[in-house]
């Protein structure tokens, strides 16, 4: 039973050391392609490529339900009011209010915004921010196949060498989580005509590393454990 526990990690060892050697391979020639990219981008003249990004906005409020029927100096009032207010804040844009009606139990406020603008020259900063996560991501790759190298040739899942794998690789994942998220927060800022920053740290990654450092320390319990017994045998 027990050697055949061993042979299904070993096993599984050897799958996994095949697919991150795919993954580097793949994240290599992505990276590579980036950096061919960035070279490019900026080879070319800033003004040929110019994109401007408008984003619309309608409102539509209906009071019919709480029995309102506005006369028309209400409308008048609320055109006044909403004219004094003449801009909508939504996800960080401004939408500037363009026109307003009012009818009935009806009011319909039609805005617009500049969402965003930038030329060719600015993709190189979304290059860039690629090629810093692709880099991230080949080093978690690494270790990752490092560690499967180690379940591929162990006698036991209890091994210092498995346990040490498994905390590099935990710990490899740490800068991605952070580095990562910002890197995505200034490429989304690229995109967006506001310039206010929000960091969202990935709970995802983070999760994952506080769960493979849980396994590593269990492991190395396993292996204390598996020690004090071989010492009383």
């Amino acid at each position: 039973m027990k050697e055949k526990a061993i042979q299904k990690i070993n096993t599984m060892g050897k799958v996994g050391a095949i697919l991150a050697l795919i993954a580097k391979i793949l994240i290599s020639i992505l990276l590579a392609l980036c950096v061919i990219g960035v070279v490019v981008v900026l080879c070319l003249p800033a003004n040929l490529c110019k994109v401007k990004m408008d984003g619309s906005a309608n409102v539509v409020v209906d009071l019919s339900a709480f029995g309102v029927n506005l006369d028309e100096a209400d409308s008048q009032k609320i055109k006044d009011g909403v004219e004094k207010n003449a801009n909508i804040s939504y996800a960080g844009n401004k939408f500037s209010v363009d026109k307003i009606e009012v009818g009935g139990s009806t009011l319909n406020i039609a805005a617009a915004a500049n969402l965003t603008e930038f030329n060719i020259k600015d993709c190189v900063w979304a290059l860039v921010g690629a090629i810093l996560n692709l880099v991230l991501l080949l080093i978690s790759t690494i270790f990752a196949s490092r560690l499967t190298k180690a379940f591929r040739s162990c006698q036991s899942p209890f091994e210092g060498n498995v346990i040490v794998r498994m905390k590099q690789f935990a710990y490899s994942l740490i800068p991605w989580a952070v580095i990562s998220s910002v890197v995505n927060m200034f490429e989304s800022r690229l995109w967006m005509a506001s310039r206010e920053f929000h960091l969202n740290i990935d709970f995802g990654i983070v999760i994952t590393v506080l769960l493979i450092l849980a396994l590593a320390y269990i492991f190395q319990y396993g292996a204390v454990l598996q020690q004090e017994s071989d010492e009383t045998l």
